[in-house]
Protein backbone atom coordinates (compact mmCIF):
# COMPACT_ATOMS: atom_id res chain seq x y z
CA UNK A 1 0.00 0.00 0.00
CA UNK A 2 1.09 3.43 -0.94
CA UNK A 3 2.26 5.93 1.87
CA UNK A 4 -0.36 8.42 2.36
CA UNK A 5 -1.18 12.17 2.72
CA UNK A 6 -1.58 11.63 6.41
CA UNK A 7 1.61 9.70 6.84
CA UNK A 8 3.13 12.09 5.10
CA UNK A 9 2.25 14.85 6.95
CA UNK A 10 3.27 12.98 10.19
CA UNK A 11 6.42 12.94 8.83
CA UNK A 12 6.95 16.30 8.07
CA UNK A 13 5.99 16.63 12.18
CA UNK A 14 8.88 14.64 12.86
CA UNK A 15 11.71 16.04 10.47
CA UNK A 16 10.67 19.75 11.13
CA UNK A 17 10.22 18.65 15.16
CA UNK A 18 8.14 22.30 15.55
CA UNK A 19 5.25 22.25 17.33
CA UNK A 20 3.85 25.16 14.54
CA UNK A 21 0.60 24.35 12.85
CA UNK A 22 0.37 23.61 9.01
CA UNK A 23 -1.88 21.80 6.64
CA UNK A 24 -0.88 19.53 3.28
CA UNK A 25 -2.60 18.86 -0.38
CA UNK A 26 -2.23 15.98 -2.84
CA UNK A 27 -1.51 18.37 -5.69
CA UNK A 28 -2.35 17.48 -9.66
CA UNK A 29 1.32 16.26 -10.19
CA UNK A 30 0.91 13.62 -7.12
CA UNK A 31 2.99 15.13 -4.78
CA UNK A 32 2.16 16.06 -1.17
CA UNK A 33 2.42 19.90 -0.56
CA UNK A 34 2.18 21.12 3.13
CA UNK A 35 2.73 24.71 4.31
CA UNK A 36 5.20 24.53 6.68
CA UNK A 37 7.67 24.62 3.57
CA UNK A 38 7.94 20.58 2.86
CA UNK A 39 6.81 18.68 -0.50
CA UNK A 40 6.66 14.93 -0.20
CA UNK A 41 6.94 13.17 -4.06
CA UNK A 42 6.04 9.20 -3.74
CA UNK A 43 8.90 7.34 -5.19
CA UNK A 44 7.43 4.21 -5.37
CA UNK A 45 4.76 2.53 -2.60
CA UNK A 46 6.86 2.63 0.38
CA UNK A 47 8.69 5.76 -0.33
CA UNK A 48 9.20 9.21 -0.01
CA UNK A 49 11.43 11.83 -1.24
CA UNK A 50 11.25 15.61 0.61
CA UNK A 51 12.15 18.90 -0.58
CA UNK A 52 14.42 18.67 2.06
CA UNK A 53 16.56 16.09 0.86
CA UNK A 54 15.11 13.69 3.13
CA UNK A 55 13.81 10.12 2.46
CA UNK A 56 11.20 7.89 4.26
CA UNK A 57 10.91 4.39 3.47
CA UNK A 58 8.71 1.87 4.82
CA UNK A 59 9.80 -1.55 5.79
CA UNK A 60 7.45 -4.09 6.75
CA UNK A 61 4.36 -3.73 8.71
CA UNK A 62 5.91 -1.18 11.91
CA UNK A 63 9.47 -0.14 10.51
CA UNK A 64 10.61 3.07 8.64
CA UNK A 65 13.93 3.55 7.26
CA UNK A 66 15.27 7.51 6.88
CA UNK A 67 17.48 8.46 4.57
CA UNK A 68 19.22 10.80 8.14
CA UNK A 69 19.55 7.38 9.98
CA UNK A 70 16.67 8.86 12.20
CA UNK A 71 15.45 5.63 14.02
CA UNK A 72 11.81 4.77 15.02
CA UNK A 73 10.05 2.41 17.00
CA UNK A 74 6.70 0.84 17.73
CA UNK A 75 6.20 1.32 22.04
CA UNK A 76 4.41 -1.06 23.95
CA UNK A 77 1.24 1.37 23.47
CA UNK A 78 1.49 1.13 19.70
CA UNK A 79 2.67 4.92 19.39
CA UNK A 80 5.68 5.39 16.92
CA UNK A 81 8.75 6.62 18.73
CA UNK A 82 11.34 8.43 16.79
CA UNK A 83 14.72 9.52 18.62
CA UNK A 84 14.59 12.72 17.93
CA UNK A 85 11.89 13.03 20.89
CA UNK A 86 8.42 13.02 18.98
CA UNK A 87 6.05 10.00 19.46
CA UNK A 88 2.95 9.82 16.96
CA UNK A 89 -0.11 7.99 18.62
CA UNK A 90 -3.31 7.16 16.94
CA UNK A 91 -6.45 7.96 17.57
CA UNK A 92 -10.47 8.41 16.16
CA UNK A 93 -9.91 4.74 14.54
CA UNK A 94 -6.26 5.86 13.05
CA UNK A 95 -8.39 8.98 11.21
CA UNK A 96 -6.39 11.23 13.64
CA UNK A 97 -2.72 11.03 15.21
CA UNK A 98 -1.69 13.07 18.22
CA UNK A 99 2.08 14.12 18.03
CA UNK A 100 4.00 14.62 21.40
CA UNK A 101 4.79 18.37 20.33
CA UNK A 102 0.74 18.94 20.93
CA UNK A 103 -0.05 19.05 17.01
CA UNK A 104 -2.70 16.94 16.04
CA UNK A 105 -3.18 15.79 12.43
CA UNK A 106 -6.36 14.58 10.86
CA UNK A 107 -7.52 13.72 7.75
CA UNK A 108 -10.36 16.41 5.54
CA UNK A 109 -10.50 14.84 2.76
CA UNK A 110 -8.47 12.53 0.50
CA UNK A 111 -6.61 15.27 -0.82
CA UNK A 112 -5.80 16.88 2.31
CA UNK A 113 -4.60 16.68 5.89
CA UNK A 114 -4.52 19.19 8.48
CA UNK A 115 -2.33 19.39 11.67
CA UNK A 116 -3.14 21.81 14.66
CA UNK A 117 -2.22 22.35 17.90
CA UNK A 118 -4.46 21.28 20.74
CA UNK A 119 -4.99 24.00 23.74
CA UNK A 120 -3.64 22.05 26.85
CA UNK A 121 -6.26 21.90 29.32
CA UNK A 122 -5.78 24.57 32.18
CA UNK A 123 -6.21 23.21 35.38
Amino acid sequence: MAISLLEAALFAIVMANSDKPFNCQATAFGNYACTNGLTAMPMGPAELRYSNGWTVKRRGKDALEFSTGLKSWIDITGAAQFENGIGLYREDEGRQFRASNGLTCRVVNKDAVTCFSVPKPKY
